[in-house]
This record gives structure tokens, sequence and C-alpha cells, in this order.
């Protein structure tokens, strides 16, 4: 049999057959293999490039021309990001350059350019560019995603997309992005077709676990007797984490005294807002501030609701009622930190979170719910009126790595208060 020999590399005790030693220096295949990976990332730092496509370039819509087509990964170029954040490119574009990039992307869809639609969702999400041309595009293919991109549509846009659905085969219509996208147009001839919609559900509506006239929360609206009503309030503001506690912060993940009665886990104030101190904020609401109580496990699996004072605090509500099924394991979750949040200086768009796609911060009060899974508003426990987003936690804001998105949300005429939890 043949000589053993230990690895020659220090710390390593492996024994490797003498013959193999000598074909690799002494070292065994592991330490061998490792040796020679680190000397090719070693040469390729030493010869890697850094590039700037960006130099030189102070055109907005050029900038987000180079965004939209990325180089192709070189492990010897090492590409500098661009400095601002999307949300800050296009609040900079004139609405010359929104018109310049908005004919761009038009022609991205008429030749079938891919992930040109997902151009013109970041496009309708960031700003408020008119975007007929684009519309009557996609009403041409018969596409209708993402349905943001409809957003206060004219009456022909309006009435093409009528129009189609009347005179098409219904199963031939991607109506699940189509009756989105009619919401979006709104108008009070749109209110008319949902309302019509639910008092004479059309014929295909079987085809859909949610009722036609629901598809209005997809934009953030239900219609009443009168007239619709908004899900979301204005202004809408992003928020970034902040070391300092003044009276202006919102504060997140604050643990409560009472355990939750279903995992017995501590009760979380998942958002405190001081409405008093937040001096852009008008909403009225008839609070001083507003916490929201919550399980941050068991709102995971079940909406929980809360019950608040007339000052704004609140306390585990009654009629929450326990789901069929709750991990076993609430011991081992993970608890997020208390956090500080601040408001962004400016406030955004109520409607750019929405595309919960597009590149910013989804850590938000006001606006509307940026849904990684279908709407899910819940309905007051009291009255059973669609609730009032007002803010959601994105968790990778919160800890790098994280996902999911808790939602907030708040009947103010019941003084009831509710979260719920989306992931991908």
């Amino acid at each position: 049999m043949e000589e053993k020999v230990i690895c020659s590399e220090p710390g390593c005790e492996n024994l490797i057959l003498r013959s193999t030693a000598s074909d690799t220096g002494g070292r065994c295949m592991p330490c061998k293999n490792k040796k020679e990976s680190e000397a090719r990332e070693a040469d390729l730092k030493k010869n890697k490039k850094k590039v700037d496509r960006f130099a030189g370039i102070t055109d907005r819509v050029e900038i987000l021309k180079l965004l939209a087509n990325p180089p192709k990964f070189d492990p010897l170029f090492e590409y500098v990001p661009y400095p601002q954040t999307k949300e800050q490119i296009y609040s900079e574009l004139s609405p010359e350059q929104l018109d310049e990039y908005s004919k761009y992307i038009n022609e991205l869809i008429k030749s079938g350019a891919e992930d040109a639609e997902d151009l013109a969702g970041e496009l309708a999400a960031f700003t408020n560019a008119e975007l007929t041309e684009i519309q009557l595009s996609l009403i041409e293919k018969e596409e209708f995603y993402p349905d943001i991109i409809f957003r206060n549509a004219t009456p022909e846009v309006r009435e093409a997309i009528i129009q189609l659905l009347k005179s098409s085969d219904p199963s031939s219509l991607s109506l699940n992005s189509m009756l989105p996208a009619l919401a979006w147009i709104g108008g009070k001839e749109i209110v008319q077709l949902f309302r019509e919609w639910r008092e004479n559900p059309p014929s295909w509506s079987s085809e859909f676990y949610i009722e036609p006239h629901n598809f209005s929360k997809s934009a953030g609206w239900v219609h009443t007797e009168e007239s619709s009503r908004k899900l979301f309030l204005e202004p809408c503001y992003g928020l970034k984490r902040t070391d300092t506690d003044s009276e202006d912060s919102i504060t997140l993940f604050e643990d409560q005294p009472d355990d939750c009665p279903w995992c017995n886990q501590k009760l979380v104030t998942l958002m405190n807002l001081p409405l008093e101190k937040l001096n852009p904020i008008t909403w009225e609401l008839g609070f001083k501030k507003v916490e929201i109580t919550t399980c941050q496990i068991c709102t995971c699996y079940e909406t929980v609701y809360c019950n608040l004072n007339s000052e704004g605090s609140s306390e585990w509500s009654q009629h929450n009622q326990r789901p069929d099924y709750l991990p076993d394991d609430a011991d081992d979750w993970e608890r997020y930190p208390k956090t500080q949040m601040k408001l962004n200086p400016s406030p955004r768009l109520p409607y750019t979170a929405s595309n919960w796609l597009v590149e910013l911060t989804k850590t938000q009060i006001g606006g509307l719910p940026g849904w990684i899974q279908d709407e899910a508003f819940p309905c007051c426990p009291k009255c059973s009126e669609t609730m009032v987003f007002i803010g959601q936690i994105s968790n990778e804001d919160i800890e790098d790595y994280a996902e999911g998105i808790f939602y907030i949300f708040l009947c103010s005429n019941c003084k009831i208060g509710a979260t719920n939890y989306q992931q991908t």
C-alpha cells in the first residue's frame, strides 16, 4: 500500500498519497483548490477596472436609459453605481424630458422589447407623466400589466378598453390585469360600471374568486351608494431610519407589557404615529396620535385588530379571531428591534409604492400599499366597511436581507386599527 503523508498546508491534517502530494505541491485537493481559487481572486482584484458608465452624462433621460440597460457581468469590470436613486432622478425630470422618455418607452413597447412594460410601470409610479400613447400601444397588444400604467387615462383610452371588453371573447382577454387597469382609470363612468357589475355580475365573473367590482381596490378605492371612497391618505411620505428619538420620530416595533393571547409572545406597537408633531401630515383622523397594537408573529397568518381610545392608544381587540393554523415555534422567531423613523424631506406620489417592483424604500405612511400578493384591505369588524390604509413597514428597511411587508389600516369612525402581512 502506498505511503500517505500529511498535507503541507499549515493547520491542515489531511492525509494524502505521496504520489498525490508530488502532483499538488504537497497539498490535499481541498487545500490545492482553495489556493488556486484565492490566486484567481487576487488576480481578478489586481486587474479589475472601475468603469463609470455615467461619467460626463448630465441628461437625466440618458441616465435612465443607461439604468434600463445594465451591462452584462464581467469579472474584470466593476461598474460604479449612479449616486442618486431612481426616485430622485425621476423627480428631477422636466416636462420635456418626461415626454422624451415616454416616447422612448413607447417605441420599446411597439418593438416588443423585453421589460418595456416594466419601464412604463416605473414611469407611471414615479411621475405624473401623460401616458396616452403608451396606453394605446398596450391596448393594441391587449396587454394591461402593470395596471398602474393606466392611471388617470383619457376618455379615449377608457372607451377603447371598455369596447374591447364588450366585443371580445372574455376568455381571450387578460381580465386579471384588464379590470385593475379600468380601476386605475377611475372617474364617474368607471365607478358606475363597477357599480353595475356589483348589481348585475357579468357572465364571465364566475371565472374569478374576486367579484369584478372589487377590483377597484387594486387602485385604492371602493364605490359607495352615490360615488366612491378612497382607501388611502394623502400626503404620502417615505420613511428613513434615524438614531435620534425626538417628538416627531415615528417608532416601530416597540414591545408592550402584554402578551399575545394566541402565541404568548410580547405584543408590539407596530407603528406609533405622533400626528400632532408631524407638521406636513394633515390627516383628519380625530386622534392626536395613532398607536397600532399587533403581534408581529400572528399577524403573518391572520389580520390582527386593535381598539383605539380617544387619544389614539390601542390594545388587543376582542374582535380578533384565532386562525386555524399558527406556528408552534414562536419562541424561536427573531423579533425586530425597536426602530425610529423620520419623514423624508419631500412627499412622494401616493401611488409610487403601489408598484412594489420599483426601486425605493417602501416603508411609508399614507399613499397606496405596495402589495406583494393580491390586495388585502381588511374590513372593519364593527361596521364592515373596507378599512383605510395608513402605512406600511418593509422589513428590508429594518434589517439587511430581510423581506416582507407589514400593512397598517384604520377605521377612524369605529376606532379600530388592523395589521396584516405579505411576503414572496
